[in-house]
């Protein structure tokens, strides 16, 4: 699992210091694509568990990573799937990114 998520979160900090994708509505259109997802209601779901507005940039702060990835756990697999990650293997792999 810490290696899956790790590969999340080195993903993202790819698309936001690389791509130049500060907002969640960037990261997520990038992530989960219109063609494959229902990328409205990803970027609502996703902006609303980290408490941003979607279209303002975020700062990359462990904290803001954290609520990311989390988010996007959850949105790919169900509260019950990413449950079973755990909180502390998602801090685990994002402190090994940041």
């Amino acid at each position: 699992m810490f290696f899956g998520v790790r590969a999340l979160a080195v993903n993202l900090q790819s698309y936001y210091f690389q791509r130049g994708l500060t907002t969640v509505s960037e990261i997520i259109s990038r992530w989960a694509p219109p063609f494959e997802n229902d990328t409205g209601a990803y970027i609502r779901f996703v902006a609303g568990r980290m408490g941003v507005d979607p279209n303002r940039p975020f700062e990359w702060s462990r904290s803001n990573v954290t609520r990311l990835v989390s988010s996007i756990i959850d949105m790919e697999n169900g509260s019950r799937a990413a449950a079973r990650v755990g909180a502390q293997t998602i801090a685990n792999a994002v402190n090994a990114v940041l």
